[in-house]
């Protein structure tokens, strides 16, 4: 579940075509991004004998 608040009314609604489709993107690149830098600290974490 995710929350979000407005704190720009004016700029949410006039400068933001779609607003509901903006807070998807974003949502969905800051799961892409957290899942992306989990998998890189394994990559991290592994030493070259668990490589094998």
């Amino acid at each position: 579940m995710v929350y979000w608040q407005i704190v720009d009314i004016e700029k949410a609604f006039y400068k933001i075509e779609n607003f509901q489709f903006a807070i998807v993107n974003l949502l969905l690149t800051q799961i892409a991004s957290e899942m992306g830098r989990l998998e890189l600290n394994q990559t991290f974490s592994q030493t070259p004998g668990d490589l094998k």
